[in-house]
C-alpha cells in the first residue's frame, strides 16, 4: 500500500496540482489582459470623444468669428449704399482724380456750410468697432489708385506697375474673396512676415445707379486677434487648427506652418 501511495503522491497528485495551478494562472492572465485591453479602449474612446467635441467647438467658434467679420463688412457697405450722400461720395472718389475729389468735398461743404459725412468716416468707424481689422483699402478701377486706411493714418497709393500686372492682381483678388495676400505698405517687410499674420477679404464696389464695377474693397485682418479669440473661448487641444478657403488655401494655421499655402490633400 505504501508503494501505491507514494506513486500516487509523486506522479498523479502532484501533476494534477501543477496542471490546476497552470490552468488557473492562464485563466487569470487572459482575464487580466482582456481587462487591460478594455480599459485601454475605453480611455482611447474617451480621449477621442473629448478631442472631437473640442474640435467641434473650435469649428463653431471659428465660424462665428469669421461670419461676424463678413457680416460687419457687408453691413458697412450696405450703409454706404443705403445713404445717397455716402454713396455719391464714394462713387465720385472712385471715378475722379483725388484732387478733383477734394474739390468736390469743398464744394459740398460750401453749399451746406456744415461738415458732410463721407465714406471714409464710415470706414474708420468700422475699424474702431472691429479690433481685428488691420487695414482697409479701397481701389479705383478707372483711376488706378487706392486709399489705405489704418487706425492712426490714411495714405493715398498710386499703382505704378504695368497694365498687365494691375489687371492680373485685380483678377486674382476678384476670384478669391478670402485670401492671405496682403497690401502691406511697408516695403521693407518680407512677404512671408506679412502673409503669416494677415488674411484678407475683398469685395467689388459698384455704382448703385449704373451697377458698373468701379472699385475694390479689401480688408486685412490680424490673425493674432483670431488666435486670441480662440484661446479665450475654446479648451486647449492637441491638434492643429487650420482655416482654409474652398480652394484649399490656408488662411490661418495655429502653428504657422501652412499659412498662405495649399494643402494637397484638400485639392485631391
Amino acid at each position: 500500500m505504501s508503494k501505491i501511495r507514494r506513486f500516487y503522491l509523486n506522479h498523479l497528485k502532484r501533476k494534477m496540482f501543477n496542471k490546476i495551478v497552470l490552468l488557473y494562472s492562464a485563466v487569470m492572465m487572459v482575464l487580466f489582459v482582456t481587462a487591460a485591453v478594455m480599459v485601454y479602449e475605453y480611455q482611447m474612446q474617451r480621449i477621442i470623444r473629448e478631442e472631437t467635441e473640442a474640435n467641434m467647438k473650435t469649428a463653431q467658434v471659428l465660424s462665428l468669428y469669421l461670419n461676424r467679420q463678413y457680416e460687419n463688412i457687408q453691413n458697412t457697405i450696405q450703409q454706404i449704399y443705403g445713404d445717397a450722400t455716402l454713396s455719391d461720395d464714394l462713387v465720385y472718389f472712385l471715378n475722379h482724380p483725388y484732387e478733383s475729389y477734394l474739390g468736390y468735398r469743398l464744394n459740398q461743404f460750401t453749399k451746406t456750410n456744415e461738415r458732410l459725412r463721407s465714406y471714409s468716416t464710415l470706414v474708420k468707424n468700422y475699424m474702431e468697432q472691429d479690433p481685428a481689422a488691420k487695414r482697409v483699402s479701397i481701389y479705383s478701377y478707372p483711376r488706378k489708385f487706392g486709399m489705405n486706411f489704418e487706425r492712426d493714418n490714411q495714405q493715398l497709393q498710386y499703382e505704378n506697375d504695368s497694365e498687365e500686372s494691375w489687371n492680373s492682381w485685380l483678377m486674382m483678388r476678384r476670384s478669391h474673396a478670402w485670401d492671405t495676400v496682403s497690401n502691406d505698405s511697408d516695403d521693407n517687410a518680407s512677404p512671408d512676415a506679412s502673409s503669416a499674420q494677415v488674411y484678407s477679404y475683398s469685395r467689388e464696389l459698384q455704382d448703385p445707379w449704373t451697377l458698373d464695377r468701379i472699385g475694390l474693397l479689401i480688408v486685412d485682418f490680424d490673425s493674432k486677434q483670431l488666435a486670441n479669440w480662440l484661446s479665450n473661448r475654446v479648451p486647449a487641444t492637441h491638434g492643429q487648427v487650420l482655416v482654409m478657403t474652398s480652394q484649399g488655401k490656408v488662411l490661418y494655421d495655429s502653428t504657422g506652418e501652412y499659412v498662405g499655402g495649399i494643402i494637397p490633400t484638400v485639392m485631391n
